[in-house]
């Protein structure tokens, strides 16, 4: 596999832990919502403690329902954009916003990998901030999360392009 890392002078962090990471992105078993996506592969859904509840498609009405901040917004804003075009410029938006600590590579299995930028406020939360997820040098799937608060899931989907 390789490695691609997307931003600079982001620290590398091996886990042998992509089951644990399977089972976040899966909810990690506690919860029953199926979420629900837009035509864009965007859902956001209520989080906290680790449990995610129903979802509904991303889109500005939910947004305003879910009274996500200024900071908040723009992250969402920046993973449309990253969705939209996987660019390395885009993925250092999120460094340089300074909202979350240095990217670590959480997990990698064969193809597999995950890198995650821990939420500033809560850094040992390994299911809070962004997770970028890629099969290979593609983008599959970004999460992020604020607990107690909101979860904004995106998968690929026939319209999104190919990190290149």
């Amino acid at each position: 596999m390789k490695s691609a890392p997307l931003w600079r002078d982001g620290g590398v962090m091996r886990a042998p832990a992509a089951m644990l990471c399977l089972l976040l992105i899966a909810g990690g078993g506690t919860s029953r919502a199926q979420p629900y996506t837009g035509p864009d592969g965007f859902a956001i859904c209520p989080y906290a403690k680790g449990i995610i509840g129903t979802c509904a498609p991303l889109t500005d009405a939910a947004i305003r329902g879910y009274r996500l901040d200024t900071a908040q917004a723009g992250n969402v804003a920046t993973l449309r954009r990253i969705a939209a075009k996987p660019a390395p410029e885009l993925v250092n938006a999120i460094v340089d916003s300074k909202l979350f600590a240095a990217p670590r590579q959480f997990s990698s299995a064969g193809d597999y990998a995950d890198y995650w930028f821990p939420d500033s406020a809560n850094p040992g939360r390994i299911e809070c901030g962004i997770h970028l997820r890629y099969t290979k040098d593609d983008l599959q799937q970004m999460t992020y999360a604020v607990d107690g608060r909101f979860i904004v899931l995106w998968t690929r989907t026939a319209a999104a392009k190919p990190l290149r």
